[in-house]
């Protein structure tokens, strides 16, 4: 699951297996979100990449993660 300049979502309930890092692979990708959400989630073989760049400015901001399984 890959979000980009996406704001105010919640990633709730899914299981993710394997893991790429490209966006076409598993897991979740964020990148330049604010207001999200990642909970309840099962994770097998599989992770989560928040991306920092310097570029963009006020991004990444009120992320909440709890309640997976890693």
């Amino acid at each position: 699951m890959y979000l980009h300049n996406i704001s105010h979502v919640t990633v709730d309930n899914i299981t993710f297996e394997g893991w790429s890092d490209t966006a076409a692979g598993q897991g979740v990708k964020l990148k330049g979100t604010n207001y999200i959400e990642v909970r309840n989630n099962v994770f097998y073989d599989s992770g989560l990449i928040i991306r920092v760049a310097d570029n963009w400015p006020g991004s990444n901001d009120h992320i909440w993660i709890h309640d997976n399984t890693l």
